[in-house]
């Protein structure tokens, strides 16, 4: 059934000492793996970031814009209804004399 094989210390040493080897070689591995997962984690991180800040500003600036459109339109509103009013009462006056005369 099974071969009973004998092995020498040497090669017992050299078998150990090549997985030791390998062991070490896959934990660096993982180390630099979880460096890379680190860094891409912490750049996206700020990506967001700078995209979350880079949004907030053009939405409080959009804002902004809207509010001073509200205010200029209001204002000529304002205006418009004043010269109407103006233009309104001179035409009365005018009505007025027309029917006087």
């Amino acid at each position: 059934m099974f071969k009973c094989r004998a092995t020498t210390p040497e090669a017992w040493h050299q078998f150990s000492q090549y997985n030791k080897d390998r062991a070490e070689a896959e934990m660096q591995a993982s180390v630099t793996l979880r460096e890379a997962i680190d860094a891409t984690l912490a750049q996206t991180k700020n990506e967001l970031e700078a995209q979350r800040v880079a949004t907030e500003f053009a939405y409080r600036k959009r804002i902004h814009e809207f509010e001073q459109a509200e205010k200029e339109l209001m204002w000529q509103e304002k205006n418009v209804r004043s010269k109407i009013c103006a233009e309104f009462t001179i035409f009365c006056k005018f009505i007025s004399r027309l029917c006087c005369v």
